[in-house]
């Protein structure tokens, strides 16, 4: 996050933090933060490093020299990722691509979507989309009882981003309300409806 990060690229060890007031420590904090740090949550920080006790090793200058330096790593790579997510953003248009509309779906999603399907009109309906993406059942009959099994074929990365996104679909939130009401009906009532399956 912007705030650790700035944090640790500021003090690399407990040593840049002697001194320094709750107060203080607020004032600075604050525009990185957006006005969301508070005097209680600075005490709490500069209580803790204390409670870290003495914490400097052998060679702390260069360890905080490489603690800074993963810090401006990270902060490069995050300015970089933003630039890209940008440039798709002004891409997606060119595709006619409306995934985002669905709840859930971000740029990302949309974007590794895009990328692992390619052209969609070389598949002439879902069904061949649902095999190559590997989310199909195949159903296996054997001793005059079938039964449906995960396909071993199709592309696996594909198949990775709708299931994360299924269980993003069927997610209740920690108050208790399901993220998608349609979604996490239609997935309880299979569910049931596989329990209720007698097993041999």
């Amino acid at each position: 996050r912007p705030t650790a990060l700035y944090f640790f690229g500021s003090y690399p060890s407990p040593t840049y933090l002697a001194g320094k007031t709750a107060g203080e420590l607020v004032e600075e904090l604050r525009p990185v933060t957006h006005n969301n740090c508070s005097i209680k949550r600075a005490e709490r920080i500069l209580e803790l490093v204390k409670a870290d006790g003495e914490t400097s090793r052998d060679c702390q200058e260069s360890r905080n020299v490489i603690t800074r330096g993963v810090v401006l790593d990270l902060q490069h790579y995050q300015k970089q990722r933003e630039e890209i997510e940008k440039s798709i953003e002004n891409l997606l248009p060119e595709f006619h691509c409306t995934l985002m509309t669905m709840p859930g779906v971000d740029l990302v999603t949309a974007d590794n979507m895009l990328a692992e399907i390619g052209n969609i009109e070389r598949f002439p309906n879902a069904k061949k989309l649902a095999k190559f993406a590997e989310i199909a059942p195949v159903n296996f009959f054997s001793a005059g009882k079938g039964k449906d099994v995960c396909s071993k074929q199709g592309n696996r990365r594909l198949q990775a981003i709708f299931y994360f996104l299924a269980i993003q679909k069927v997610q209740v939130s920690p108050s208790g309300v399901p993220r998608n009401p349609v979604f996490r009906e239609y997935f309880l009532k299979n569910w049931k409806k596989e329990r209720a399956i007698p097993r041999h």
